[in-house]
């Protein structure tokens, strides 16, 4: 009985674990606090993700931004919300979305 009862415990804290892997090129991308001083503007970039939490998000969010063509190492989130997925059963019951500015920035 204790395994009946144990193993889907175990799947469903699996479930929620960290969900999104960040990609070796999305590794040196940093986020910044601020609109940055010096640094080139490359673009906006909105991205939407159906994630547990906002870390994930972010790892997402990076990644996008390693699989664009001009990839920029810097990003900064202007703005943030999340929308309801009604029709989630089993997985996430929100998502995160995201717009944010990428930059080329100097390396210190």
């Amino acid at each position: 009985m204790k395994k009946i009862i144990f193993v889907p415990c175990v799947a469903i804290l699996a479930a929620c674990a960290n969900t999104v892997t960040l990609n070796p090129e999305a590794e040196y991308i940093r986020k910044l606090d601020a609109e940055p001083v010096g640094c080139t503007f490359l673009y906006k970039l909105e991205s939407e993700s159906s994630v547990y939490d906002r870390d994930d998000a972010e790892r997402f969010l990076k990644n996008r931004i390693a699989e664009q063509t001009h990839k920029g190492n810097a990003f900064w989130i202007v703005s943030e919300r999340t929308r309801e997925n009604p029709s989630a059963v089993f997985g996430p019951k929100k998502s995160f979305v995201f717009t944010a500015n990428v930059y080329e920035c100097e390396s210190n």
